[in-house]
């Protein structure tokens, strides 16, 4: 039996919603039990203990999904998982803590300011430090619209270029970065909206680029996930200005929804949906294996 955890309380509980019936329906091709569990729930973790998978299939994202609480407990119950470890899914998580992992390996990333600098660098962008789908994220131009801003926000440079994600999955042991997708959108950011609703951003996947700037994105989006020590797959995104990619960030449970981006990668990279779930679920995570950063 299979467990898809999904749903909870959170700011993406309708993303992670979308992906589980995406999930569910591709378990249902493959002839795959499996029982829905929504963390909303308060008997959630009951119901988990008394169903005792074979493997949890994380289906959910941003809080407590993506930041290595919910992994931390399953790893506690002995129950294998979808994904990266708990210490893994909690560096990836923290913004800050993930770029100063990134700019040691030498590769790009937003200069980041406190409020007074950033008056002096306008405009700027200002996004939580543990969120994803861009919940939270704003573009502040004048000194006279800047907020106050929550400690656990980040106030970075805003880069304007050409962005791209790429998704990077394990490939019979070896990580394989997918082909770049482009996005445009009619906003100043990929925000929520842009990524889950129907005709919210323009996706080209194979990007039209020149084949030199698709080996650098996938060389730097497999160096990303190697040095965080990621498992199974994640998507990786950038801006390139000037021909040089700047790394804007991790997500390591990246949307499965009709829309998301790592679905149609997988698709111009010939892999079916199908197999790709059946490879999570075959080499999911051992419980008792924290992985180390490598």
């Amino acid at each position: 039996m299979i467990a898809v955890l999904t749903g909870g309380d959170f700011s993406e509980r309708e993303a992670s919603l979308a992906t589980c019936t995406v999930v569910t329906q591709t378990l249902e091709s493959l002839n795959r039990p499996y029982t829905v569990i929504d963390l909303k729930e308060k008997d959630w973790q009951a119901q988990l203990s008394a169903i005792q998978p074979e493997v949890a299939f994380i289906a959910m994202h941003g809080t407590f999904a993506e930041d290595g609480q919910l992994q931390r407990i399953l790893e506690g119950k002995g129950v294998s998982y979808t994904g990266s470890s708990a210490a893994v899914s909690e560096l990836a998580f923290d913004k800050h803590r993930t770029k100063e992992v990134v700019a040691q390996l030498g590769i790009a990333v937003p200069r980041q300011f406190c409020r007074e600098e950033a008056l002096g660098n306008l405009p700027v962008v200002l996004k939580p430090n543990a969120d994803g789908s861009s919940v939270g994220v704003s573009v502040v131009r004048s000194a006279e619209a800047f907020p106050e801003v929550p400690d656990n926000y980040l106030i970075e440079e805003m880069i304007t270029g050409r962005e791209f994600s790429v998704a990077v999955i394990d490939d019979g042991g070896a990580a394989r970065a997918l082909p770049a997708i482009e996005i445009t959108y009619p906003g100043e950011f990929f925000d929520y909206q842009a990524k889950y609703e129907s005709g919210g951003a323009v996706e080209v996947c194979p990007a039209d680029i020149p084949q030199e700037l698709e080996g650098a994105l996938g060389q730097l989006s497999v160096q990303v996930y190697k040095a965080l020590g990621v498992s199974q797959y994640a998507r990786i995104d950038w801006i390139v200005r000037d021909g040089r990619p700047y790394f804007l960030e991790i997500n390591t449970v990246p949307g499965m929804t009709p829309t998301s981006l790592i679905n149609k990668e997988l698709e111009a990279a010939g892999i079916p949906f199908e197999g790709f779930i059946s490879d999570l679920l075959l080499h999911a995570a051992d419980p008792k294996k924290d992985l180390a950063i490598q």
